[in-house]
């Protein structure tokens, strides 16, 4: 069985860049891809901002303690704010912790989920 942490750290690493910005985008990203069939365990519930999982945020903590991934705090410029962003650790995409879903299907599917919030933010704000 593949360690919650090894999971979120192949999401990190497959979306554009090996990055993604903001934990929302993070949890929703992995929301997403369990409904299109990754078999990562988590369990969501609607919260906030969309779906949350507990065991997925104490996965990131897991991932950053055995140095997986790394979480670095930005500043929005309109008000200070800060946001997490999460980059893989050296690490390349490791298509066999996502094996459920094919390595170029992940990667796809995180751009368009990137794109579409981009596309989102850009038409209502």
């Amino acid at each position: 069985m593949v360690d919650q942490e090894d999971i979120v750290a192949a999401i990190v690493a497959a979306a554009a860049g090996g990055e993604i910005i903001g934990r929302v985008r993070l949890q929703k990203a992995a929301y997403l891809l369990q409904q299109l069939g990754l078999q990562s365990g988590f369990k969501f519930e609607y919260h906030h901002y969309g779906p949350y999982s507990r065991g997925l945020d104490n996965a990131v903590a897991d991932a950053k303690a055995c140095g997986l991934i790394v979480e670095r705090i930005n500043h929005r410029q309109i008000d200070g704010a800060g946001y997490s962003v999460f980059k893989a650790r050296g690490a390349e995409f490791d298509d066999s912790v996502l094996r459920s879903l094919k390595p170029n299907k992940v990667r796809s599917l995180l751009e368009r989920f990137a794109n579409l919030e981009e596309d989102f933010f850009i038409r209502f704000s």
